[in-house]
């Protein structure tokens, strides 16, 4: 799913989805959770993510991967939950939109090109639809913009 807004003259694309179900694993392994395709027809720079997540799974990391950083992604190492992202309590007392900004140039994702999400968890199991991650992409004009910042 994603929503387009404009905000000063830039066009931002909000990309977003929900986990499928992550068994705990034996081990140190990731599990893809869900991929999230830029499916705008514009080139993009996610800037941001806002990430809520519901059940006691605090201590499961997350993990960014695209086709072009799977051996050097943008975030390395073991990132929890509860570092990156909001609980979302009984009450939704928490905040909705607190937006995790991702430093330099961000995640740079050509139009039609996915960013998939991994979860790891040693004990608790993941529920489906227990994770939702919100990308912000600043759509970019120019294709040449996308390979400049390789």
């Amino acid at each position: 799913m994603n929503t387009k807004v404009n905000y000063k003259g830039h066009d931002y694309t909000l990309l977003a989805g929900m986990n499928k179900a992550v068994n705990p694993v034996n081990g140190d392994s990731y599990t893809k959770a869900m991929t999230i395709e830029n499916n705008t027809n514009k080139d993009g720079r996610v800037i941001g993510v806002v990430l809520r997540y519901k059940g006691e799974i605090d201590d499961v990391c997350i993990e960014f991967k695209t086709s072009k950083t799977k051996n050097n992604p943008p975030i390395s190492g073991d990132l929890a939950l509860a570092v990156l992202g909001s609980k979302i309590s009984p009450n939704l007392s928490t905040p909705a939109f607190q937006i995790f900004p991702f430093p330099g140039d961000g995640i740079l994702i050509p139009k039609n090109l996915s960013i998939e999400i991994y979860l790891k968890t040693w004990a608790i199991a993941v529920p489906e639809r227990s994770v939702m991650v919100a990308l912000l992409m600043e759509e970019l004009d120019d294709s040449k913009e996308v390979v400049q910042k390789k």
